[in-house]
């Protein structure tokens, strides 16, 4: 596989890695559909990718594959990194998307605003860090001001039931 092939995976080949790494059986393509409504915003953007899971790894000795990460590049939508983890038991796989965002540091602090005029409390803020989180879910932004830069974390965490 050439290195640009790789790289430019398609939402439809990403989510099709995620059901065959965890051996899925998805023949309606109904859990495809639920992971791609999970991270819709990240898929339909231009992006470049790679992943990794311990399939991946040679060092890897197992045979059990429960867990895989994409890291996602885009002009539009930063730096994204999905991860999954499956519990074939429970039907359940455990869905995490991490999006960073580079900026001013006043962009920052309107992103700070927003978030608690949407609800979000904030758990930490000390010396230009602060952690918000929107309450009964598994949703924080991370905040980092060192002016004139800012940065920021979305971190969304989110079960989805195969039942």
């Amino acid at each position: 596989m050439a290195l640009d092939e790789f790289f430019t995976i398609t939402p439809q080949s990403l989510l099709s890695t995620i059901v065959d790494a965890f051996d899925i059986n998805d023949q309606d393509n109904s859990v495809k559909m639920k992971l791609y409504r999970d991270n819709q915003p990240y898929f339909d953007r231009d992006w470049y990718a790679y992943w990794s899971s311990f399939g991946t790894l040679k060092s890897y000795r197992g045979s059990d594959n429960r867990f895989i990460e994409f890291v996602l590049n885009s002009d539009s939508g930063g730096i994204v990194i999905l991860s999954y983890a499956y519990d074939p038991a429970e039907q359940q796989i455990l869905s995490n998307a991490k999006q960073i965002r580079y900026g001013s540091s006043s962009a920052a602090v309107d992103v700070y605003k927003k978030k608690q005029e949407e609800g979000h409390k904030v758990i930490h803020d000390v010396e230009n860090k602060a952690t918000l989180n929107k309450e009964g879910t598994l949703n924080y932004t991370v905040i980092n001001l060192s002016a004139p830069e800012g940065a920021i974390l979305f971190n969304q965490t989110v079960i989805i039931d195969l039942r």
